[in-house]
């Protein structure tokens, strides 16, 4: 029984050693060929680089630090695409839809929740509104389309129709968030005179 044990346990393989790697080119290999160059440069031995955390500067000239012109950071991101996904999926919820003349075509979806909240998200051919209300504050319960007038005034049609298909739910979401990407990460590499 004890050499079975043996024979089931598994060793791990031992850790890959510089001498186990078919080396990639060196920067200073690649930056001494003609280019054109590559736009990505893998780690010799394999793996990955850890930059930014023990650089110094090597016998550069010390002067003092220009001021930097005053900027501010701006960091764009489209909100209203995840809403459905946050509020709405997976919950009970009703989506509607119809025609305006003016607007185009409008796809309106509503949840009650146990705040006793309206969650308004109404999708125009221009752009996507959202809102949330408090039920105490309506003197009445509205019906479709004047929850749909609270969220933006303009609306002009006589009724909205349910959506009655399924999937709905997933191409909804589908729609509401093709302006994400979520496949690319980015770095900046900031370098000072001298380094």
């Amino acid at each position: 029984q004890g050499s079975r044990m043996a024979q089931q346990r598994h060793v791990p393989p031992p850790l890959k050693t510089e001498e186990d790697y078919i080396p990639y080119p060196s920067v200073h290999e690649v930056l001494g060929r003609e280019g054109p160059f590559p736009l990505i440069l893998l780690p010799q031995f394999g793996g990955y680089w850890i930059e930014g955390t023990n650089h110094q500067l090597s016998e550069a000239p010390t002067s003092p630090p220009t001021p930097a012109p005053s900027t501010r950071a701006k960091l764009e991101g489209n909100h209203t695409a995840k809403i459905y996904r946050k509020h709405f999926l997976g919950k009970e919820h009703f989506n509607y839809y119809s025609l305006d003349p003016v607007l185009g075509h409008l796809v309106f979806s509503l949840k009650y929740d146990e705040q006793e909240h309206l969650h308004l998200l109404l999708r125009t051919r221009a752009r996507t509104l959202h809102d949330v209300v408090p039920i105490s504050c309506l003197a009445e319960f509205p019906n479709v389309v004047q929850m749909a007038k609270l969220v933006c005034e303009d609306v002009n049609v006589d009724r909205f129709y349910p959506v009655l298909y399924p999937k709905a739910s997933r191409l909804i979401l589908a729609f509401d968030e093709h302006v994400l990407s979520n496949h690319f990460k980015f770095g900046v590499i900031y370098q000072k005179l001298g380094q």
